[in-house]
C-alpha cells in the first residue's frame, strides 16, 4: 500500500494558489497589490473601478513605464520581481512593492488580464490567464502604461468566495486603502468608480508645492474644509527620523481606533501602540471611549525597519521603536500645546422658544461617531453620547430638537468673576471681554484636585494633613498586593502610611487636598484599579490612575450648594489649572456664550 505521507513537491498551480491565500485575502488586497504597481512604475494618474463590491470587476489602470512583452509574461512566474536583486536590497527597500508574489497569486484565483505598452514605443501586449492556467499572450492596442483587469474573483475558490462580506463592507476596505493611497501620494491623480458611478476624480498636485502642504489639500478634497481646517499640525525630528501630519483638537474625536492612520515612508502600515501612544499624548483632554483622529507621516532611512514580516507589508518592525514613540508622543504633545482652547455656545434655532429648530446634520460623520467640530453643531443628545460608552452597534442619529451647540476656539481666558451658581450644579460667570461662562462645578474641581494630585507625586514634600486618630483598613490580600508596589509613590503624593499587618495599611495623614472621609473605600477603589492597568505600566500611567481615583470622589458633587465666594474661588483655581478646558475624564470644565452670539439673539447685531 502506498504511504501518502509521502513529501511531494506541489505543483506551480497549486502552490500559487496557496500564496494567493496570504497576499489576496479580499478584493481590497487585490486593489492595493495592483495600485501599489502602478504607483512604482512611477505613474502620474491611476484609475481604478470596481463593480459589485469587486466580486465582478476589479480594473486599475495607469500611464506608468509600462512593460515589454517579456517582462510582462516574467511578472506573472512566482519571486519574478524588478525592485531587488539580492538579499542586501531587503533591507534598503524604496518601493512600495518587492516580493513579486501579488500578479501570479491574483491570476490563479480570478481571470486575470493583463494589457500594457512600454515607454519605449514597444508593441503592446494583451495576457490573460484563468485561475491559474496558461497564460494566452497576444498583441493590443493602448498607450504607453499598464491596464490589469480582475474579474470574477476567487472563481476558481469557491470556499474562499464565500468568506467574502456584503458589497458595502468590502468597499469600505476598499475606500480606506483609496485614501491611504491618495494621501501618501498626491502629486499623482486618481480616479475611482464604483458600479460605474465615479465617487472621486483628483488632478495630480502640484509637485512645486511642499509635500504636506499637498497632503493637506488632498484631506479638504476628501474630508471637507472645515473638518481639515481644524486639524492641529504636527513636525518634529530626532535623530535622523521626522515626523509630520495632522492631528484633531480635543474638540474633536472618534468613538473607535479607525481614525489613527500611520504612514511610513509614504507606505500605510498597522501599528499596535499608535493609539494608546496618542491616548497618553492626549491625557485627560479625551474621554477613555474617545479616539482622536490622527493623519501622520514618519520618514526613516529604509535600513531602520523591516517591512518584509507580512506577507501584504502592512505590519513593520523599527529598529529602536523606543526613539520613534517618543518622537511621535513628543510631536503630538507640543501641538496640543498650541491649540487650546474652551468649547464656545451658540444657541441656534428660532427666536420663539417654543418652536425649537431641529439641529444640523454634519457632513462628516460614520457609525459610533460624533465629532466636535469647530462650527458643527452638537445637541444635547450629541454630547451624551460623545460621552457615554460606546455602543456595539452604531444606532441612527436621532432627530435632534433641543438648543443646539457650536464648539469653536475662542483663546486663552484672561480673568472671570462669579455671578451666581444655577440649580446647584453649575456657576455662572463673566468672562473679561469674552462673555458668559458656564461652568460645571464638579469637572471643574476634578480638574483642580488632579492637577494637585499629579504635583504632589512629583513633589518631594507634598502638603498633607494629619489625621486626628490614626485609621486602619483592612484590603483583601489581593487589593493589597496590588496597592503594595505603590505605597512609595501614595506616600509622595502626600500620605503618611505603613503596613500594618499582612493585609491592613494605617494611615496617618492625607494629601491637604483630600477630606479624611471614606478612606476605605477610596483605597480599595485604588487596588482594583491598579489590579486593571497591570504591573507592568510607567509610572507616569500609575500616578495618572491614582490620581483619577482619588479626584473622582473626593471634588464637589452637583446639589452642593456654594457661596459665592466658593464660586469664586473654584473660578480662580481653575484658570490657574495647566489644562483648564476639560476634567480628567475628558469632558468640558466650561462653556462660553459669547458677548457677540448675544448681541445676534437680541437683534443688536450691526447695530
Amino acid at each position: 500500500m502506498k504511504d501518502d505521507r509521502q513529501i511531494k513537491l506541489l505543483p506551480e498551480d497549486v502552490a500559487n494558489k496557496i500564496a494567493a491565500g496570504e497576499v489576496v485575502e479580499r478584493p481590497a488586497s487585490v486593489v492595493k497589490e495592483l495600485v501599489e504597481n502602478s504607483l512604482d512604475a512611477g505613474a502620474k494618474r491611476v484609475c481604478v473601478e470596481i463593480m459589485e463590491g469587486g466580486r465582478k470587476l476589479i480594473s486599475v489602470s495607469d500611464d506608468g513605464c509600462g512593460m515589454s512583452r517579456e517582462d510582462a509574461k516574467m511578472s506573472l512566474m512566482r519571486h519574478a520581481t524588478s525592485k531587488i536583486r539580492t538579499a542586501v536590497d531587503i533591507s534598503n527597500v524604496r518601493t512600495l512593492g518587492f516580493r513579486g508574489e501579488a500578479l501570479p497569486s491574483i491570476a490563479s484565483v480570478s481571470r486575470f488580464e493583463m494589457t500594457t505598452a512600454p515607454a519605449d514605443g514597444g508593441a503592446p501586449t494583451c495576457i490573460k490567464v484563468e485561475g491559474g492556467s496558461d497564460m494566452s499572450v497576444s498583441d493590443a492596442a493602448r498607450s504607453q502604461g499598464t491596464t490589469i483587469s480582475v474579474r470574477n474573483l476567487f472563481f476558481c475558490v469557491p470556499v474562499r468566495a464565500k468568506f467574502l462580506k456584503t458589497d458595502a463592507t468590502e468597499l469600505g476596505h476598499i475606500a480606506r486603502f483609496m485614501q491611504n493611497a491618495v494621501l501618501t501620494h498626491p502629486y499623482v491623480g486618481f480616479r475611482y468608480l464604483v458600479d460605474k458611478t465615479e465617487v472621486f476624480n483628483l488632478p495630480p498636485q502640484n509637485e512645486t508645492v511642499p509635500f504636506m502642504e499637498a497632503v493637506q489639500a488632498r484631506l479638504r478634497q476628501l474630508r471637507g474644509t472645515d473638518f481639515t481646517n481644524s486639524l492641529i499640525p504636527v513636525g518634529a525630528s530626532l535623530e535622523g527620523r521626522l515626523i509630520e501630519g495632522f492631528v484633531s483638537p480635543w474638540t474633536i474625536a472618534s468613538g473607535t481606533r479607525s481614525e489613527i492612520f500611520l504612514f511610513v515612508n509614504r507606505r500605510a502600515v498597522r501599528c499596535v501602540w499608535l493609539s494608546a501612544l496618542l491616548k497618553r499624548a492626549y491625557g485627560t483632554l479625551l474621554s477613555p471611549e474617545r479616539y482622536p483622529y490622527a493623519f501622520l507621516f514618519l520618514t526613516v532611512a529604509p535600513n531602520t525597519i523591516d517591512i518584509n514580516v507580512h506577507p501584504a507589508k502592512l505590519d513593520i518592525r523599527f529598529r529602536s521603536e523606543h526613539l520613534v514613540q517618543d518622537l511621535i508622543a513628543r510631536a503630538v504633545s507640543d501641538a496640543l500645546r498650541s491649540d487650546m482652547a474652551p468649547p464656545e455656545l451658540s444657541l441656534s434655532g428660532p427666536l420663539d422658544a417654543n418652536a425649537p429648530e431641529l439641529g444640523s446634520k454634519s457632513s462628516f460623520k460614520k457609525p459610533q461617531e460624533l465629532s466636535m467640530m469647530r462650527g458643527e453643531k452638537l445637541s444635547v443628545e450629541d454630547w451624551k453620547k460623545i460621552y457615554a460608552a460606546p455602543e456595539e452597534e452604531a444606532s441612527s442619529v436621532r432627530e435632534k430638537e433641543e438648543e443646539t451647540y457650536e464648539a469653536k476656539g475662542i483663546g486663552t481666558l484672561s480673568s472671570s468673576k462669579a455671578l451666581a451658581q444655577a440649580g446647584g450644579m453649575y456657576i455662572l460667570a463673566e468672562i473679561e471681554g469674552k462673555g458668559i461662562g458656564i461652568v460645571d462645578q464638579h469637572a471643574a474641581h476634578e480638574r483642580i484636585n488632579y492637577e494637585k494630585a499629579l504635583q504632589a507625586f512629583e513633589s518631594a514634600n507634598a502638603p498633607s494633613q494629619r489625621l486626628l486618630l490614626p485609621e486602619t483598613l483592612t484590603l483583601s490580600y489581593e487589593q493589597m498586593a496590588a496597592l503594595k508596589p505603590y505605597l512609595g509613590e501614595l506616600i509622595k503624593s502626600g500620605f503618611a502610611l505603613e503596613e500594618f499587618g499582612k493585609n491592613t495599611l494605617k494611615v496617618d495623614a492625607i494629601p491637604a487636598f483630600l477630606e479624611a472621609s471614606a478612606l476605605l473605600e477610596l483605597f480599595t477603589d485604588m487596588a482594583e484599579d491598579l489590579k486593571l492597568l497591570g504591573s507592568s505600566s510607567r509610572t507616569e500611567e500609575v500616578r495618572r490612575r491614582l490620581a483619577l481615583v482619588m479626584v473622582c470622589r473626593k471634588s464637589i458633587k452637583f446639589h452642593h450648594q456654594l457661596s459665592l465666594a466658593d464660586c469664586q474661588a473654584l473660578l480662580d483655581e481653575l484658570m490657574a489649572a495647566k489644562t483648564p478646558w476639560t476634567c480628567p475624564h475628558g469632558r468640558p470644565t466650561i462653556i462660553m456664550l459669547t458677548y457677540s452670539e448675544l448681541e445676534k439673539r437680541f437683534g443688536r447685531a450691526g447695530l
